[in-house]
């Protein structure tokens, strides 16, 4: 007696075709995963902005505590803060020549800080919008700290929609920064 060993192909039933195609559950949750990521993608752009924009308010502020504090130390040459506007960009001089820059004690170089280049190269979206230092474009902190008007300075600063201003006391000269809007 012969034994004959039968066999089937399994492969062409069709219970154990392969599948070729996505079924629509598998399709629906690829768009849901994508969909999420999307949003905390937008989230996150916007929250660069707001960093930037806090970012180059901190380093204004820490320039104005520091002409501040130049003022109190040097009391026979009091220190001003230019704002060139158009150029996007704002210097620490003297009140005896407000024209010419002081020279940065760390790097050597004129203290010029433009938003996008230099020390401030990766703030480059964000803008000096607007300024109150009375009728001119320069605030000089007196030999106690003081601003040269009576009334409050304010520097506000602008990435995209968003803003932020920066208040300093007439009396102080202490700079205070404002919530972002």
């Amino acid at each position: 007696m012969i034994l004959t060993m039968m066999y089937f192909d399994v492969s062409s039933s069709p219970a154990r075709r392969p599948r070729r195609a996505f079924t629509l559950v598998e399709m629906l949750i690829v768009v849901v995963i994508l969909g999420i990521i999307a949003n905390l993608s937008l989230a996150m752009l916007g929250s660069v902005e707001t960093t930037k924009l806090r970012s180059a308010a901190e380093l204004l502020e820490a320039d104005l505590s520091l002409a501040r504090v130049q003022s109190l130390a040097h009391s026979d040459d009091l220190r001003v803060i230019v704002i060139d506007q158009p150029n996007n960009r704002y210097y620490l001089t003297t009140a005896a020549d407000t024209d010419t820059p002081l020279t940065n004690s760390v790097d050597k170089q004129p203290y010029i800080v433009k938003f996008g280049s230099g020390r401030a190269f990766k703030l480059g979206s964000v803008a000096i919008s607007a300024y109150d230092f009375g009728d001119d474009n320069q605030l000089q902190f007196g030999q106690y700290g003081q601003l040269d008007q009576p009334d409050d300075a304010t520097i506000t600063l602008a990435s995209g929609s968003r803003t932020l201003t920066i208040t300093l006391d007439a009396a102080t000269g202490e700079p205070t920064l404002g919530p972002i809007e």
